[in-house]
C-alpha cells in the first residue's frame, strides 16, 4: 500500500503541477493578448499623431504663405499711399485757387471796370471844377 500512496501522491503532485502550469500558460496568453492589443492601439495612436503632425505642417505652411501675401499687399498699399501723398502735396490748394481766381478777376477786361482816358480826363475836370 505504501507504493499506492506514493504513486497516488506522485500523481497528485504531477496533476497539481500540470494544473498550475496550464494556469500560468493561460495567464501568459492573456497578458500576451493584452500586450498585442496595447501594441495595436499604440500603432494606431502613432499613425494618428503622425497624420496630425503632417496636417499641422501643411496648415502652418499655408498660413505662412498667406502671411507673405498679406505682407506684399501691405507693402504695395504703403507704396500707393506714398505716391498719392506726393501727388496731393504737389496739387494746388483751395487758397491758391482762390488767389488765382482773384487775380483773374482783376485782369479780366470783361468783368473789370477799366476807365478810358477820356473818362479819366472828364472825371478830373469834374473834380477840379467843383473846387
Amino acid at each position: 500500500m505504501p507504493d499506492g500512496y506514493a504513486k497516488r501522491g506522485l500523481r497528485d503532485i504531477l496533476n497539481e503541477l500540470i494544473e498550475r502550469t496550464n494556469s500560468i500558460i493561460m495567464r501568459l496568453r492573456i497578458v500576451e493578448q493584452r500586450n498585442n492589443t496595447s501594441m495595436v492601439k499604440m500603432d494606431s495612436l502613432q499613425t494618428d499623431a503622425l497624420e496630425q503632425i503632417k496636417e499641422s505642417k501643411t496648415f502652418i505652411k499655408n498660413f505662412e504663405n498667406r502671411m507673405k501675401k498679406y505682407e506684399e499687399t501691405m507693402i504695395q498699399m504703403e507704396t500707393m499711399i506714398k505716391n498719392i501723398s506726393k501727388k496731393i502735396n504737389r496739387s494746388v490748394t483751395k487758397n491758391e485757387i482762390k488767389g488765382l481766381e482773384q487775380s483773374i478777376k482783376l485782369y479780366n477786361p470783361v468783368t473789370s471796370q477799366f476807365v478810358t482816358k477820356r473818362e479819366l480826363n472828364q472825371a478830373l475836370k469834374d473834380i477840379g471844377g467843383s473846387k
